[in-house]
C-alpha cells in the first residue's frame, strides 16, 4: 500500500523567539542552531492528528531534502529513508558557512518522494511511494519532531511520485503512478485528511506543480505535459468522501513536452513563475537538452522557441518578482537564464561550475539533481549529487557568486524533490 506523508511544519514565532529569529521574513530568517550536523530528531508518539495549525510564520530558512532508500542494519536490513531538515541561515539571516541538518529516520520506509508547504510555512505534505505511514511534525530550531497519523491511499494508485498543496493548506494533489488520474486529498488543515476526488489525466503524469496563486496546475510524464485551470468552488463533498474546494479543468495536453527518465519524479522538470502564473519554464532531455518557456497559462499555453544547451539538465527554478530569472541544474553545474518575464530566454554568463573545498579536498560543482531558490530570490540552494553536498550560492541578475555555505555528506535525491522555504 502506498501513502501520503502529511507534514505539519509549525514554527510558532512566540514560542521559538529564543532560538528562531526572522520569523517575519527577511533574507532567510534562520536560527542560531548550535547542534551538530546529522543530529537525529526525536519522534513523538502518535497524537491522532496534527498539532494546531498556524497559517503564517514567515520565512523559515530551511530546506527539506528527502533521501533515497538505504539499507539499515539496525533495522534488520529493511529499507530506510531519511527526511533531512537543513538549516541554512544564522540568526541575522546570513548563510551559515556550514549549514546544520537534523534527520528524521524512517526505518522500513523505502521511498520519500516529494514535499510541499504552504506559503507561510505553517504546514506541508510529503508523498511516500513505498509505505503506509503518514506523519505530522513540527520544525523547531532547525529540527523536526513527528506526530503520526496514518492515511493509506494504496487503493487509489501505486508508487506516489509527487505532491503539491494549495495555499490554504487544506487540499493536496498527488501523482500516484496511475495512468488515468491524479488524486485530490482534502481536510489537511483540519487534521482529518481524506481522499476527495480524482483529477483525470491522459496518461501517467509523474510530476505535478501548482502555481503560487492556485490558478495553474501542470502535470507531466513521458507522454506529455497536461495543463489545468484551477478555480475556487463552493465546498462540497467529493465522490471519494473528502471536501472539494477547487475545480480542475484541463485546458491543453502537449505530447511534445513529455519527459525523459532524467527528470523523473518531484517537479519533473517544471517551474511556474511565482511572479506570474501565466509563465513556466520547462527543461527537457532527448536528442538534445533544452530550456523552454511556456506562456499563456492556463487558457492559451504557447511554447517559445526552445534554447539548446550542451549539458544534460535535471532541475529548474524561477525567481520571485520580477520573476525574470530561471536557474537550471545540469550534469556539470548551473546555468542562468533571463527573459522569463519578457518572453525570450537568454543565457546569462557561462556555465557556473566552481571548484570548492569539501572536507579538506578540492572538488568541482557536479550534477545538480535538485535545487531551489530562497523566498527572496537572493540564494540558490543546490544539491550536488556528484559530491554529496548542499551549497548556498548567491544569485543576482548578473550571475552567481562564490558559494556562501557548504554542507558535506548529505544524501542527495536523484529527482528534483528538495523544498526550500
Amino acid at each position: 500500500m502506498k501513502v501520503l506523508r502529511v507534514i505539519s511544519i509549525l514554527a510558532l514565532c512566540t514560542a521559538l523567539a529564543a532560538g528562531f529569529a526572522g520569523c517575519g521574513g527577511g533574507g532567510g530568517g534562520g536560527s542560531s542552531d548550535s547542534g551538530s550536523a546529522n543530529s537525529p530528531a526525536q519522534s513523538q508518539p502518535a497524537q491522532g492528528g496534527p498539532p494546531p495549525v498556524v497559517t503564517s510564520v514567515g520565512n523559515l530558512g530551511i530546506a527539506l531534502v528527502p533521501s533515497d532508500p538505504q539499507e539499515d542494519n539496525a533495522a534488520g536490513g529493511n529499507p530506510t529513508s531519511v527526511l533531512q531538515v537543513v538549516h541554512l541561515f544564522d540568526a541575522n539571516g546570513n548563510p551559515l558557512a556550514r549549514p546544520t541538518v537534523s534527520s528524521m529516520v524512517y526505518n522500513g520506509v523505502g521511498d520519500l518522494d516529494g514535499a510541499a508547504m504552504t506559503p507561510g510555512g505553517a504546514y506541508g505534505v510529503m508523498v511516500d511511494g513505498a509505505n503506509d505511514n503518514l506523519f505530522f511534525f513540527l520544525v523547531q530550531n532547525g529540527r523536526a519532531s513527528a506526530f503520526d497519523a496514518p492515511l493509506g491511499v494504496g487503493t487509489y494508485g501505486r508508487d506516489g511520485d509527487s505532491i503539491v498543496i494549495t495555499s490554504s493548506g487544506d487540499e493536496a494533489i498527488v501523482s500516484l503512478d496511475d495512468n488515468v488520474h491524479l488524486l485530490l486529498v482534502s481536510g489537511i488543515a483540519s487534521g482529518n485528511p481524506k481522499p476527495a476526488a480524482y483529477i483525470m489525466i491522459p496518461d501517467y503524469r509523474d510530476g505535478v506543480v501548482l502555481s503560487a496563486d492556485d490558478k495553474v496546475l501542470l502535470a507531466r510524464g513521458p507522454g506529455g505535459l497536461t495543463v489545468f485551470a484551477v478555480n475556487p468552488a463552493s465546498p462540497a463533498q467529493g465522490p471519494l468522501g473528502g471536501t472539494v474546494s477547487h475545480n480542475f479543468t484541463q485546458t491543453a495536453d502537449i505530447p511534445a513536452l513529455g519527459t525523459s527518465s532524467a527528470e523523473g519524479q518531484g517537479r519533473d522538470g517544471m517551474a511556474i513563475s511565482p511572479a506570474d502564473s501565466s509563465r513556466a519554464v520547462i527543461i527537457t532531455n532527448g536528442t538534445s537538452s533544452t530550456v523552454q518557456l511556456l506562456t499563456g497559462l492556463p487558457g492559451n499555453p504557447t511554447q517559445s522557441e526552445p534554447v539548446s544547451v550542451n549539458q544534460h539538465v535535471y532541475s529548474v527554478a524561477v525567481g520571485p518578482a520580477p520573476g525574470d530569472l530561471a536557474i537550471v541544474g545540469t550534469d556539470k553545474g548551473l546555468l542562468m537564464f533571463s527573459g522569463v518575464a519578457s518572453g525570450t530566454l537568454t543565457q546569462v554568463g557561462p556555465l557556473y561550475a566552481p571548484a570548492y573545498s569539501l572536507n579538506g579536498r578540492n572538488v568541482t560543482l557536479g550534477m545538480i539533481t535538485t535545487l531551489g531558490l530562497t523566498l527572496d530570490g537572493k540564494y540558490a540552494v543546490v544539491c550536488d549529487f556528484t559530491n554529496s553536498a548542499l551549497l548556498i550560492i548567491p544569485v543576482s541578475a548578473k550571475g552567481f557568486g562564490a558559494p556562501a555555505g557548504i554542507l558535506p555528506g548529505i544524501s542527495v535525491p536523484w529527482s528534483d524533490e528538495m523544498l526550500v522555504h
